[in-house]
């Protein structure tokens, strides 16, 4: 088994080497829960293609941003997780005629980029989505679209992946808007199967509450897995392993645009911060110019203050005590093993949800903490 990354460090799952193959001889495995690009050397022509594209062999250029914004689109953030903005960008260029690249949430619970050239099928790409997002196939669309106005949306990975790609096959990226979302680690697709079974995922997150929604009522035994798939992902139990030495999570971003949450807005008297807001860095002049076209409200921030509340502005998630045993339990005893490694973190949520109630528990407790 031939793995392509740089021997030293572990792959961080982009599929870009899987597109740019021209013999289709590399697949997608787990690797002790690291989703890793692994060559048939049967079929290798030693090309060398997948090394010239690998980010971890050569990362593509960092920038520094420009400007730091807290915005809000006031008619999308009421059907999107954050401020909406990532749809604002979407629509700007699905009315000039482009295509957007970006991640949806299919009917089968599958979790993967696809290409939307409509206005009307915009709103298959709302939504955070807290899962590794299958690629296969996605980088050589960007071939396909290369002339005409086209956005791509991923985590910063997956943004790296498609500047390597272009960047590999000397795609011109000039008509190529690049936005990367703040990321805190991506869990792989099959820990997100085996928790929530056969129940029909319909969101990651509702508003501004962290907890998996479902088409359908779930029973008591689902609704258990489904919680826990939430405090796994949002104690760093089970990230694909290269999350946690992530080198995009710092202030240099690798796209033209960065999006998250805007944290800490709590007493900003312009911002309604129930529906959410948006954390947007310019990052290049591309960026700057599509960001001024958008019809959104903005406000100047500093990064310092976009930072305060949002950790992986400034460093990887922590991994959780228990992911080693974690990567040796599960592909033995699958979900059920989180019961126990999650034990901790589950008693605190339970405490929490108890004290918080109510408004008049909530504010005794916060005022006690204070």
């Amino acid at each position: 088994m031939k793995i392509i990354a740089d021997e030293t460090k572990k792959c961080i799952g982009c599929y870009a080497c899987a597109d740019v193959c021209p013999k289709s001889c590399i697949r997608m495995e787990i690797v002790d829960n690291n989703l890793t690009a692994v060559v048939n050397e049967e079929s290798c022509i030693k090309c060398g293609l997948c090394s010239k594209v690998c980010q971890v062999n050569s990362m593509p250029e960092k920038h520094e941003h420009i400007e730091c914004f807290a915005a809000v689109d006031k008619k999308e953030c009421k059907t999107s997780s954050s401020g909406g903005i990532a749809s604002s960008i979407a629509k700007y260029y699905l009315e000039k005629g482009g295509a957007v690249i970006g991640c949806a949430l299919l009917e089968d619970n599958k979790v993967k980029h696809i290409v939307v050239d409509k206005t009307e099928d915009a709103d298959k790409l709302k939504g955070s989505k807290y899962v590794k997002s299958d690629m296969s196939g996605i980088y050589r669309e960007i071939k396909r679209l290369k002339d005409k106005p086209l956005c791509f949306i991923g985590t910063p990975c997956l943004v790296a992946g498609a500047r390597k790609f272009c960047e590999t096959l000397k795609i011109d990226d000039k008509n190529i808007l690049f936005v990367d979302l703040v990321c805190h680690g991506t869990p792989n697709q099959y820990v997100l199967r085996d928790c929530i079974g056969d129940n029909k995922l319909k969101a990651f997150r509702d508003g501004n509450s962290f907890e998996l929604v479902f088409e359908n009522e779930l029973n008591k035994e689902d609704k258990k897995y489904a919680e826990m798939y939430m405090i796994g992902f949002l104690h760093c139990l089970f990230y694909n392993q290269a999350c946690y030495e992530c080198p995009y999570a710092c202030p240099q971003r690798v796209g033209d645009v960065t999006l998250s949450d805007f944290w800490g807005l709590e007493n900003n008297q312009n911002i309604n911060n129930a529906d959410g807001v948006s954390m947007i860095l310019v990052n290049t002049e591309k960026g700057r110019t599509v960001v001024d076209a958008l019809n959104i409200y903005k406000e100047k921030h500093t990064i310092e203050e976009a930072c305060a509340q949002n950790g992986q502005l400034k460093a990887p998630s922590v991994r959780h005590k228990n992911n080693g045993r974690f990567v040796k339990v599960y592909p033995l005893k699958g979900k059920k093993c989180l019961k126990r490694l999650l034990i901790y973190n589950r008693f605190k949520r339970a405490i929490r949800n108890v004290l918080f109630s109510n408004e008049l528990t909530k504010k005794i407790v916060l005022k006690i903490l204070k």
